[in-house]
């Protein structure tokens, strides 16, 4: 860690574990890194937890939108007495706690400019519109600072980064190196590489939909641009419909170039427009996840870089009848548009994915979880945003007979300093009431 211009020694007892996977090197390169994190969504708040616990140097925070409804299911460290308070000093407290040899601030103005850019070492992009990704992008590229963007739209996801035209991976595996292994890699900035994408495919069974979904994006923001930045109503068809116009206009424009799809899958298109008001947790944790790591491999120079897109959806988690191809889809929806219409609920954000029904299922449920470490701090944080057991006929337990260690602080983002040598289960379970209280 550094202070006033000095690097302090390494705390192992807290980082013992990350140390076996970064080495001593690679977390001094990141104990010096600024990392700037745009948008506070819960994507955001995932992407943030995630770097500090790592331990960079420091993380700033942008965002002034305020905290709504729809953003309790999915921002963990919000709830219903910050509704209308600006997302980024909502959150920066909350962070802070999560590890004190990071230094969390604000950056409290409406739009980033180049001037705020050039003082960091990584930009994580969470929000905006395609258009304002192209800008960031390309000061990014220009400046030499690292840029990842990442999004979510209901069950779908996306990470992108470019660091820069000239980047070195001083250890590309992890493994024994071979005679060479300084490995440098030029990237494409943001507006080059959408036009010849390369995609990252993490599902061979899913080989075609990286393509359609890169267009669903940039047709998103179209669709907005006309619509005063409103997304199409959660399954509304009228909407979904001119949503696919948007996607084959931008699709007829690409012609000629990498990013053109020869045949639309215009069904998997109006999935994408009927749930991208949507915000679910568990997308969120995943893409959040991914996009934190690459920024620490832009920190550390340990492990390869993603070449460049990487496209993730669920839509198998959607009602059959809809997820299903669209020569096989019912003509009724099963999640009707009344159904998915906010209610002034905490759960508004996952209710315009699946439906309020699906919703009062989940707060029914009862389940039995063993094991608080690691994972098991982030399902509590899962089960608790999407209501899981939160009914008066539902629950959720939780047993593990280990007590907290401080190795434990730097993965097991439930526990604090003050929880050292208290009963896993009993903080956690504590932890996520915190959360949320029903």
């Amino acid at each position: 860690m550094e202070t006033n211009g000095e690097v302090e020694e390494l705390d192992e007892g807290l980082y013992s574990r990350q140390l076996y996977v970064l080495g001593t090197e690679g977390m001094r390169r990141m104990a010096t890194a600024d990392i700037l994190v745009s948008g506070l969504g819960g994507l955001g708040v995932e992407v943030a937890k995630n770097i500090i616990l790592a331990g960079v140097r420091s993380v700033t925070l942008h965002d002034p939108d305020p905290v709504s409804w729809s953003d309790l299911s999915s921002h963990f460290f919000a709830g219903s007495d910050d509704i209308g308070h600006g997302k980024a000093e909502v959150s920066r407290h909350k962070l802070a706690e999560l590890n004190n040899h990071v230094s969390v601030h604000v950056l409290n103005k409406p739009k980033i400019t180049s001037e705020d850019i050039r003082k960091f070492t990584v930009v994580v992009f969470t929000q905006g519109s395609h258009e304002t990704c192209l800008e960031i992008g390309k000061v990014c590229h220009d400046l030499g600072v690292k840029f990842v963007a990442a999004a979510t739209s209901g069950v779908f996801g996306k990470v992108f980064c470019d660091f820069g035209a000239e980047f070195v991976v001083s250890d590309p595996t992890g493994e024994d190196p071979p005679s060479v292994m300084i490995q440098q890699i030029e990237k494409k900035p943001y507006a080059d590489a959408f036009s010849q994408p390369e995609f990252l495919v993490t599902d061979f069974t899913k080989f075609d939909r990286p393509s359609q979904i890169h267009l669903c994006y940039a047709a998103l923001s179209d669709y907005a641009q006309k619509h005063k930045g409103a997304y199409p109503g959660t399954w509304n068809q009228s909407d979904a419909q001119e949503f696919i116009q948007c996607v084959r206009n931008l699709n007829a424009s690409l012609k000629d170039t990498g990013a053109f799809v020869s045949e639309l899958d215009e069904h998997l298109c109006s999935l994408f427009a009927y749930t991208s008001n949507g915000q679910c947790c568990p997308v969120q944790a995943v893409i959040g996840g991914f996009a934190a790591q690459e920024a620490l491999k832009a920190c550390t120079g340990k492990f390869k870089p993603l070449m460049q897109w990487s496209y993730f959806d669920a839509i198998e988690c959607l009602p059959s009848s809809v997820s299903v191809a669209a020569e096989k889809c019912n003509k009724e929806l099963v999640v009707g548009e009344g159904d998915a219409a906010p209610r002034g609920s905490r759960y508004d954000g996952q209710i315009a994915i699946f439906g309020h029904q699906f919703q009062e299922k989940l707060n029914r449920l009862k389940y039995f979880m063993v094991g608080a470490g690691a994972i098991g701090c982030e399902l509590l944080k899962n089960f608790a945003l999407m209501g899981v057991g939160a009914s008066p006929s539902g629950k959720v337990t939780v047993t593990d007979m280990d007590s907290i260690e401080r190795s434990n602080l730097n993965r097991q983002f439930l526990f604090r300093p003050w929880d050292i040598s208290k009963m896993k289960s009993t903080v956690a379970a504590a932890a996520v009431k915190r959360m949320n209280p029903e």
